[in-house]
């Protein structure tokens, strides 16, 4: 694994992990996202986030918006 893919991995587990930890982050755009997860292009974030997590950003959110609801 190359640093660049080690970041990468990183950044998106930061994020996925704000997003199940504080759902203060549901509410924020993706772009907003991306951004606190140091990356500038919200496609890039998009794909990155579906290859780690098998799901786009907004499935994520919207499932995990469901599973709040559920509580």
């Amino acid at each position: 694994m190359s640093f660049t893919q080690y970041l990468k991995i990183l950044r998106i587990k930061y994020i996925t992990n704000l997003l199940i930890e504080d759902k203060e982050y549901l509410k924020y755009n993706i772009h907003v996202l991306a951004d606190q997860c140091g990356m500038s292009n919200r496609q890039s974030f998009s794909a990155h986030f579906l290859e780690i997590n098998g799901m786009r950003p907004t499935e994520f959110i919207k499932k995990r918006l469901k599973e709040i609801e559920e509580d």
